[in-house]
C-alpha cells in the first residue's frame, strides 16, 4: 500500500506536437509554464510538467515514469488540435493513459486541453478520438488569440490547474488504495536480447548531446550579455559618483539597468526549462545505456558502446566548463544586488535559474563514471 503524502510524486506530461506550438510562437510551451507555475502556487509545492520539446529520446522519460513509480501521480495533459489527432506519438502516449487509467480505476488522469477543434475527435469509429471527447475539456479556441496577461487566459489556466490540484487531493484522500499496477512478467529479464531498444537509446542519447551542448553554449551568450550589461552600468554608477550627480541620477542609471535585463531574465528562464527538460532526457538515457552494457552480447552494441565514449567525454567537458562559469555568475549577482533594490528583483529571477541548474554539475561526472565503469567491468576500458 502507498500512501501519498508528498506532492513531489506527482507530475505531469505535455502531449503535443511541435508543429502546433512552432505555428503559434511557442505559446504552447508558454501555456506549459503558465500550468506549472499556477499548480505550484494552488498546491504549495512545487510541481512538474514534462515536455518533450526535442523530440529526443521520444516517449522514454513518462514510459520509464509510468511503468516503475505509483502510476496514481502521474498525469497527462493533451493539447488536442487536428494535428495531434493524426500523431502517432500523441495518440500512443493518450492510449498508454487509458490503460492505466483503467487498471487503477481513475478517471481523471488525462487532462484534454481542446486548443483547435477538430471534425476528427467526433469520429465514432476512432476510439482515442470518443475517449478525449467523452471527457470534460478546457476550450482554448478563443484563448490561443488572448494575451498571456488578460484575465480570461489566466483563468483559463486556473480552472486547468484547479482540476489537477483536485485530482492531486483524490489521490492522497485514498491512502489505502494501491496505485501500483503490476506489469506481467511475460519476458526473460536476464536474456540481454529482451531489453528494448539498446542501439536506438545509445544512437538517440547521442543525438540528444549535441542540443543539451547548444542550451549550455547559449546560457554562457546570455551570461556574456549580462556581464556586458553590469559594466556599462558599473561605468555609467562610477561616472555619476565622480560628477556627483544627485541620487536620483543614479537611480535613472538602475532602473534602466534593471529594464534591460528583463528580456534577458525571460531568456534565461526559457532556457532553464529547456536545459532541464533536455538533462531529463539525457539523464534517462545514459543511466539506461551503463545499466544495459553488462547485459549485452552483441559485439556491434560493445563496440558502439565505446564510440559512444568519446561523444559522452566532449560533452562532461564542456558541461564542467559551462558549470564553472555559471558559479562565477552566481557569485557576480551578489555583488550586483548590493547596488540597489531596483535591480533585485530581476536578478533574483536570474538567480533562482542558475540555482536550477547548478546542482545537475554531479550529473556530469556520474555520467563519465558510470560508464566507464561499465566498460572496465566488461574488459572494453583500461581501468582509469
Amino acid at each position: 500500500m502507498t500512501e501519498h503524502s508528498d506532492i513531489s510524486e506527482f507530475v505531469a506530461f505535455f502531449s503535443y506536437t511541435r508543429n502546433d506550438d512552432e505555428h503559434d510562437g511557442g505559446r504552447l510551451t508558454a501555456l506549459k509554464r503558465q500550468l506549472q507555475s499556477e499548480i505550484t502556487m494552488q498546491t504549495g509545492h512545487n510541481f512538474e510538467i514534462f515536455q518533450d520539446r526535442t523530440d529526443i529520446i521520444i516517449g522514454q522519460r513518462w514510459k520509464e515514469r509510468i511503468d516503475t513509480v505509483i502510476d496514481g501521480s502521474t498525469f497527462l495533459i493533451a493539447v488536442i488540435t487536428p494535428l495531434f489527432l493524426n500523431s502517432d506519438m500523441c495518440r500512443e502516449e493518450v492510449q498508454q493513459f487509458i490503460k492505466r487509467e483503467k487498471a487503477l480505476k481513475r478517471d481523471d488522469l488525462i487532462v484534454p486541453i481542446l486548443y483547435l477543434d477538430s471534425p476528427a475527435l467526433r469520429d465514432p469509429s476512432d476510439t482515442i478520438a470518443v475517449e478525449l471527447s467523452c471527457r470534460q475539456h478546457y476550450y482554448w479556441d478563443d484563448l490561443r488569440f488572448e494575451p498571456f496577461e488578460s484575465t480570461q487566459y489566466r483563468r483559463g489556466v486556473a480552472e486547468v490547474a484547479t482540476m489537477i490540484r483536485q485530482a492531486i487531493q483524490s489521490s492522497k484522500a485514498k491512502p489505502n488504495e494501491s496505485l501500483v499496477v503490476e506489469q506481467p512478467n511475460d519476458s526473460d529479464t536476464s536474456n540481454p536480447d529482451s531489453d528494448p531498444g539498446f542501439i536506438e537509446i545509445l544512437v538517440e542519447t547521442e543525438h540528444a548531446l549535441p542540443m543539451f551542448v547548444q542550451t549550455i553554449e547559449e546560457f554562457a551568450q546570455r551570461l556574456t550579455d549580462l556581464s556586458v550589461m553590469a559594466e556599462s552600468a558599473t561605468f555609467d554608477m562610477n561616472s555619476a559618483n565622480a560628477s556627483g550627480k544627485p541620487a536620483s541620477a543614479r537611480l535613472i542609471i538602475l532602473r534602466r539597468f534593471a529594464k534591460r535585463l528583463e528580456p534577458l531574465a525571460k531568456d534565461i528562464e526559457i532556457l532553464t526549462d529547456d536545459y532541464t527538460d533536455q538533462l531529463a532526457r539525457v539523464d534517462f538515457g545514459m543511466k539506461a545505456i551503463s545499466s544495459q552494457i553488462s547485459k549485452r552480447t552483441s559485439v556491434e552494441d560493445l563496440e558502439a558502446a565505446v564510440n559512444f565514449k568519446e561523444s559522452l567525454d566532449e560533452l562532461v567537458e564542456q558541461g564542467e566548463f559551462g558549470m564553472n562559469a555559471l558559479q562565477e555568475l552566481r557569485n557576480s549577482i551578489s555583488q550586483l544586488n548590493k547596488l540597489s533594490s531596483t535591480v533585485r528583483p530581476v536578478l533574483n529571477r536570474i538567480s533562482k535559474s542558475i540555482d536550477k541548474i547548478l546542482p545537475s554539475r554531479d550529473n556530469f561526472s556520474s555520467w563519465r563514471d558510470d560508464l566507464n565503469q561499465a566498460l572496465v567491468d566488461r574488459e572494453l576500458l583500461n581501468d582509469l
